[in-house]
This record gives structure tokens, sequence and C-alpha cells, in this order.
């Protein structure tokens, strides 16, 4: 079965893809220069994708870096671990940890006026809640949005 869309491609790249209607003919009224930079495509073929004058490809993703990890306030770290449902489980963890490393946990837990995700305390607290470090690093990205 023939391809029914055309890929219209500038400089290797497709900029549309015309899906013309049935009977639709190409005539004079189109410039020769978009003529000669159109080509039959498969339907997946979409805007942005390659062609090399053979066959088409798909764009390669682009990755933007997150950038780093944002520390977030003791009320935005609550409010995460709250909507994960992870919020009641912390004062027991406290109260179960031998001293003095309970005692630690609670200073840091009732007065820090800021929490950094690689900070020991929230390392130890996310392991033993199960979450990852990506788990935790992506939950500080939530926590800084409330």
């Amino acid at each position: 079965m023939a391809n029914k869309n055309i890929a219209y491609i500038v400089n290797g790249t497709v900029l549309e893809v015309i899906e013309p209607l049935d009977g639709f003919q190409f005539t004079d009224r189109y410039s020769a220069e978009f003529l000669n930079q159109t080509v039959p495509c498969p339907d997946n073929v979409d805007s942005g994708w390659v062609y090399d004058a053979k066959e088409f490809s798909a764009p390669t993703p682009i990755e933007i870096p997150l950038g780093p990890v944002p520390s977030v306030s003791p009320r935005q770290f609550r409010l995460w671990l709250l909507s994960c449902g992870l919020l009641s489980q912390v004062p027991g963890l406290i109260d179960a940890m031998p001293e003095p490393d309970k005692s630690v946990a609670r200073i840091e837990w009732e007065f820090a006026t800021v929490f950094d995700h690689a900070h020991p305390f929230i390392q130890a607290l996310g392991e033993v809640l199960g979450l990852s470090g990506d788990d935790i690093e992506a939950g500080f990205r939530e926590a800084a949005l409330l």
C-alpha cells in the first residue's frame, strides 16, 4: 500500500506532514520549490522528524537538565510526606531510634528551618520509609512547589 501522507522537508527536517484528501493531485499552482521539497512518507512521520534523502527517523529527544535539587522548608517537606501518606509514620520512626540518634533526629525534625535532600537525617528517614535517593530528589522537587 502506498504512503498517503506527504512530508514537506526543508534542510533535512520535516516541517509539516500533509494528508491529501482522496483524489487530490498537485497542480501547477504549487511552486516547483514546494514540489521538490515534498516526499511521500509513512503515517507515523511527524513534524520535526529527520529525512536523509532515503528514510525518515524520529528526532533525538533533547534532555533538559533539572538543575540542583532545591532545599525546602519543613512545611513543604511535611506537606509532601502527607501527600505520599508517609507523614504519620515519622514520629514513630524517630521514637524507635536508639539514643543519641533519637534525640538528634527529634531536634532535626522539630527545629530545622530548612531541609536538604542530602542531609543524613533525610537520607536515613528516606531509607526507613522505603524511598530511594531518586525518590527523595523527586520529592524535594515536588515539595518546592508546595
